[in-house]
């Protein structure tokens, strides 16, 4: 079968419970956040290289708008959502831009 059979524009697939958004597609290994110190995930966010090409306000316009990743806070039954809700995250993340985009030490 194809992927889209299942990951498809129409959201969480009723029939099998998988995810699935306009251009779903599986993150290429070098965006992976497993494993990483807070450090690590803030560089990798701010690296277009590891972050889809994306400046401070692509980030924050990717995470405010996109269907992909407002995914994680209607995952669908059976899977926990991101711990805190969307607009306190976009609040953060706004404050996080406008301080630099600074990262904790190791």
């Amino acid at each position: 079968m194809r992927c889209t059979n299942c990951h498809n524009q129409k959201g969480n697939n009723p029939s099998s419970g998988v995810p699935g958004a306009p251009h779903w597609s599986l993150a290429p290994l070098s965006m992976s956040w497993a494993d990483l110190s807070s450090a690590a995930l803030c560089e990798s966010l701010k690296d277009p290289k590891r972050n889809g090409g994306r400046s401070a306000e692509d980030l924050k316009k990717h995470m405010g708008e996109d269907k992909l990743v407002l995914w994680g806070w209607e995952p669908g039954a059976g899977r926990e959502p991101v711990p805190v809700d969307h607009a306190s995250f976009l609040q953060l993340l706004t404050t996080w831009v406008a301080a630099g985009m600074p990262c904790p030490k190791e």
